[in-house]
């Protein structure tokens, strides 16, 4: 295997710790990211009372979306607001959205689900696209032979299909077990 070469066909896409499926972010039609694209921050803020950054990632999906922009808000309750616009999808393109982690989660297949590792605590709600619900991706076992294992692992994740206009609009908060007025008070509690 060539585990060094970086063009779009190269072996080392297919190890899952190099590749977007195995990272915290957007994997389209189960596609891989663009090999020699980078992502850039177009935008930021630091006001306390709501800091966040803007990453145009549209090179990275070339040729599967015409723009993708994840924003990322920090609150001061400690809460953070990922939020990812997609335009120019194919119409019944799948979006899936995923996170790495090593908490074990509580009831999934609703908006809301909630990770535990000790006494911490952590709770993801998808606010957008309503109707969606959480499912785990066993990301502990190898799936090649060349995989490494990734042990006591899992990936949370929730798929969205492209409508017909291609946007889509993929949000989710994530709230620690110590936050007081949260965002999501404000957002309605959708269980």
């Amino acid at each position: 295997m060539n585990l060094w070469g970086h063009a779009q066909d190269s072996d080392r896409w297919t190890i899952f710790r190099q590749s977007n499926h195995g990272h915290n972010t957007l994997a389209i039609d189960d596609q891989l990211q663009r090999a020699a694209a980078r992502a850039e921050i177009v935008d930021f803020s630091d006001r306390p009372a709501e800091a966040y950054s803007l990453l145009d990632m549209s090179k990275l999906y070339e040729g599967q979306a015409k723009s993708v922009r994840r924003r990322v808000t920090l609150f001061p309750s400690r809460e953070v607001l990922i939020e990812d616009r997609l335009t120019g999808l194919k119409a019944g393109s799948r979006v899936r959205w995923g996170m790495i982690t090593t908490g074990t989660p509580g009831k999934l297949d609703a908006p809301v689900v909630e990770l535990r590792q000790g006494d911490a605590r952590l709770s993801l709600r998808i606010v957008a696209p309503t109707g969606s619900g959480w499912k785990t991706i066993d990301t502990a076992a190898p799936r090649h032979e060349w995989d490494s294992p990734n042990p006591g692992t899992r990936m949370v994740a929730f798929e969205a299909t492209a409508p017909e206009d291609g946007n889509l609009a993929l949000s989710v908060l994530a709230t620690p077990g110590s936050a007081t007025q949260t965002v999501a008070d404000r957002l309605g509690r959708r269980e």
